[in-house]
């Protein structure tokens, strides 16, 4: 076999000298994670801030950054929540991250008010060495009603992950 029959200590601590080839990409380079509990509200259908943001500068132009995140969002009336993920690179122009006006995580009751927590995830690729901060986002369909984030002091989350190729 490729060793020679030799078996190797799994406890023994070995040297290597050389290239390691074949190990591919996806490996994570940095990690950095923001909490907020600060109640935000909006009655608008325009995006609005829920407060929490994270700011991650990728080391290459060919990283991915995968955005895990998740809002306590609360809806009143029979209507519709629209969470998303906005990217600004070096604090200039802004990206929303979902597909189109309607993507994202959506919240709707059909009898009452109601709440829930909202996961959102995402793998974006920024192709940029500059600082990405991703922000959540929170907008109603209608402005018949009021949506809150961090309802109650509930904390909401967000990490960024940068993916080498």
């Amino acid at each position: 076999d490729a060793i020679g029959n030799t078996k190797l200590a799994l406890d023994a601590d070995y040297a290597f000298t050389g290239t390691v080839s074949g190990a591919g990409g996806g490996k994570v380079l940095q990690a950095i994670t923001a909490l907020d509990s600060t109640q935000t509200t909006t009655a608008s259908t325009t995006y609005a801030s829920t407060g929490l943001s994270v700011a991650i500068t990728p080391s290459a132009t060919n990283s991915r950054i995968l955005i895990l995140a998740q809002t306590s969002i609360y809806v009143t009336g029979q209507y519709l929540v629209i969470a998303s993920i906005q990217r600004a690179i070096a604090g200039g122009a802004t990206s929303n991250l979902a597909n189109s006006a309607n993507a994202g995580f959506v919240q709707q009751n059909a009898t009452a008010s109601s709440g829930s927590t909202s996961p959102l995830l995402i793998l974006d690729s920024p192709s940029t060495t500059a600082a990405c901060t991703y922000t959540i986002l929170f907008r109603n369909n209608s402005t018949s009603n009021t949506s809150y984030s961090s309802i109650n002091a509930s904390t909401d989350t967000m990490t960024c992950i940068e993916i080498g190729a």
